[in-house]
């Protein structure tokens, strides 16, 4: 198995090895494809494994989202007797790299698929391999965890670009202060993002829609119908192999169905939305990696019914341009756009010039990004 069609890259070796000469151990490079609660699914040189975290990287860990999640390079002791060619560092020794990406892209396979089955992938028949370490990320997915404490959750690591997927058919899957928290997210974490506006065949004015989603997000937005396959094409233009996408957006708006026209066959199951509210429900219910026909990797999610973005770069300015441009003539250089005297924000708003929905949408993100800011201080800490 070529861990170069999965996006392995030099940078990758000099970490495996690093991790090899700090705990005295080999270990190999590998790739999670899949979570299965505890266990994880993982793509090496030598093919599929199931591996869990070592008690050493329990110990050591300072906050959850540094837990594996898909998309993570990591560095894993496989069990003895495990055949590992490619791709192993010896402690004091060097990593190999796996070759070259290949050149014909196959169809979806087992392996590329990254199936989990009852007890992950199911493929690891040696025994279980022992992850010690979480290689650097990059562009990754995070948003502020679900409950009343606020901790940051990795949803994907590695990532190239999003494919963020809305329903235009009049239901709940769109709105502008939806799409403006997943520009958020993606911008927080250095993701690019593609907007892919699914159920256009439901909607009368499908390209005004995707005028008016691209200049709110400032990215291309495509009509897609996952039911015409309208769209499908476009998208694939878009996707450059052994680069890695993650299909983002909420339940219910034809995630699933779009990747299996991406595969090019069924490979997620599917979920009708509630015909009375037209509200969606959860088809896919974990995250995994699947490698498209053309060599593309794309990452599988749920819908994220709670979508709070966690600050990692501070470029909630660049979700609101328009804000951040008036900004610059308020009157104090902290204003808040509240009962400050001479905001330039609130006196657009007042003749018209700004959005009210657009202010209320940035001061709602901007008071969750300080409250998460707030929470990882030392002293909120516990």
């Amino acid at each position: 198995m070529m861990l170069a069609d999965y996006g392995y890259h030099a940078g990758i070796e000099h970490a495996v090895r690093s991790v090899a000469e700090a705990i005295s151990r080999p270990v190999v490079c590998g790739r999670v494809v899949a979570e299965h609660e505890k266990i994880y699914t993982l793509v090496t040189a030598s093919g599929m494994a199931d591996a869990r975290v070592s008690g050493r990287f329990r110990r050591d860990l300072g906050a959850r989202a540094e837990y594996p999640v898909v998309g993570d390079w990591i560095a894993v002791r496989l069990p003895e007797g495990t055949a590992a060619p490619d791709g192993t560092a010896k402690a004091g020794g060097t990593a190999a790299p796996d070759g070259e990406p290949s050149r014909r892209p196959a169809a979806p396979a087992e392996a590329d698929l990254a199936m989990p089955g009852p007890e992950g992938a199911g493929a690891s028949r040696g025994g279980m391999g022992t992850i010690e370490a979480v290689l650097p990320r990059s562009g990754v997915i995070i948003r502020r965890r679900p409950g009343p404490r606020a901790r940051p959750q990795a949803v994907a690591a590695n990532v190239d670009a999003a494919l963020l997927v809305f329903a235009i058919d009049g239901g709940r899957g769109y709105s502008p202060g939806a799409v403006e928290r997943y520009v958020a997210l993606c911008l927080e974490g250095g993701v690019d993002y593609l907007l892919l506006l699914n159920k256009s065949d439901c909607c009368s004015c499908p390209d005004e829609k995707a005028r008016e989603a691209s200049a709110l997000a400032g990215a291309r937005a495509i009509p897609v119908s996952a039911t015409t396959g309208l769209g499908v094409e476009r998208i694939r233009e878009q996707l450059e192999a052994c680069k890695t996408y993650v299909l983002l957006g909420p339940s219910g708006v034809g995630k699933s169905t779009t990747l299996n026209l991406l595969c090019g066959e069924e490979v997620a199951e599917t979920a009708d939305v509630r015909h009375r509210d037209r509200r969606g429900r959860h088809a896919t219910k974990k995250r995994r990696m699947l490698r498209l026909p053309e060599g593309a990797l794309v990452i599988d999610t749920p819908g994220l019914r709670e979508l709070q973005p966690w600050p990692v770069q501070g470029r909630l300015s660049e979700v609101f341009p328009d804000v951040a441009e008036l900004a610059e003539e308020c009157r104090f250089r902290d204003c808040a756009h509240g009962e400050e005297p001479a905001c330039a924000v609130r006196a657009a708003v007042e003749r018209g010039a700004l959005d009210p929905r657009r202010l209320e949408s940035y001061l709602e993100l901007r008071r969750e990004l300080d409250e998460a800011v707030e929470a990882e201080r030392p002293s909120h800490r516990r």
